[in-house]
């Protein structure tokens, strides 16, 4: 029997939006390539919250068929910087679209606009460029992104020792 974790990648606004990577190495090299502040063309419906969602799945051969399971769903980024208190609230700057746009231009730039922060919105704000965890704090070890990837990391060898 052949079975082979896969790590998930998903974003509602940006390109590409769904992506499947076998090994954590490649998704941090992609999430580093990542660019959120990509200008994109104009439309009517505004680009969202720089957020993406990690999920796992397997594909194994049963019988000689190729199955696929379900998609488990982890943790859900917002990707964002400079995090502080605001009196009782936190906010942080998020890269949204901006409202000025080059008149000759048909791509809307992006910019930094300081937004509220809360659980309900993502389990973490992280800084892609180092990959590190800015809310909730925590040390690095404990760091949504890494408890998904020792997850991960967890199931592969769960299933080698089978």
């Amino acid at each position: 029997m052949y079975v082979r974790p896969l790590i998930v990648f998903q974003t509602p606004f940006y390109e590409p939006t769904h992506r499947l990577f076998k090994s954590p190495a490649e998704l941090q090299k992609f999430l580093a390539g990542f660019d959120f502040m990509r200008p994109h063309m104009v439309s009517r419906l505004q680009t969202g919250m720089p957020e993406f969602q990690l999920g796992t799945k397997l594909e194994f051969t049963l019988d000689g068929y190729f199955c696929e399971s379900d998609i488990k769903w982890g943790p859900k980024f917002l990707v964002g910087c400079n995090v502080r208190r605001d009196g009782n609230r936190v906010v942080a700057d998020f890269p949204m679209d901006s409202h000025h746009a080059a008149p000759d231009s048909m791509m809307i730039t992006r910019e930094y606009r300081t937004m509220p922060v809360h659980r309900d919105m993502a389990d973490a704000v992280i800084d892609l460029r180092n990959m590190r965890q800015l809310w909730p704090m925590c040390e690095e070890s404990r760091s949504e992104y890494v408890k998904f990837l020792t997850a991960v990391n967890r199931q592969r060898f769960q299933i080698k020792a089978r």
